[in-house]
């Protein structure tokens, strides 16, 4: 985002040129360098659907371009996101076929965490054996503030997971509703 004016209006550069935007994170080290989950949806509905892309873009330059890091990764859709602070500030992605993957869905919502810690330039996933790819869809991540690389992901089945980067995963609780949000204390 771009403000010309000392923040009075703003302009926005989009990923993709029309995204379906989800979230956009800053490089804690670098503020200019920014890092955008996109699904497949379009503001003004202009392209086919099989036209359409989706998933990590990364700015350097404070989103005046956006490029596309996300060139034959599966699944396409990215939604939630997060850099940890602290170096390597690694980024992790939730991702999922599409928009709507649940884990009531036949086959469950077949949704992967992954993570770069290359400025997106590679991506790996940090799923185990029961979330390779995950049954639950995840609809939020935030960074563990215990420790350097891991994420806290947030599921619909209301499960709250601590994930290293070594793809090991601890259950914090379950039993709450659909978790969209995790503000962690530290």
């Amino acid at each position: 985002m771009l403000s010309e004016d000392g923040g009075r209006t703003w302009t926005m550069n989009r990923p993709g040129g029309n995204p379906d935007l989800h979230n956009i994170v800053a490089k804690p080290d670098q503020p200019g360098v920014l890092f955008a989950s996109t699904g497949f949806g379009r503001i003004d509905r202009s392209e086919p659907m099989e036209q359409r892309i989706a998933g990590m873009f990364r700015s350097d330059d404070h989103g005046k371009s956006w490029r596309f890091q996300w060139k034959g990764m599966t699944p396409p859709y990215t939604r939630p996101l997060c850099i940890d602070p602290r170096r390597p500030h690694a980024v992790t992605v939730g991702s999922s076929p599409t928009a709507f993957s649940a884990a009531k869905d036949a086959g469950g919502a077949k949704a992967m965490l992954l993570q770069s810690v290359d400025g997106g330039e590679t991506w790996r996933e940090i799923g185990d054996a029961a979330h390779s790819p995950s049954p639950a869809q995840f609809h939020a991540v935030a960074p563990d503030p215990d420790a350097v690389g891991h994420v806290l992901a947030g599921t619909d089945t209301g499960e709250l997971w601590r994930v290293s980067p070594e793809a090991r995963w601890t259950l914090v609780a379950k039993g709450l509703p659909m978790v969209q949000s995790i503000l962690p204390l530290g």
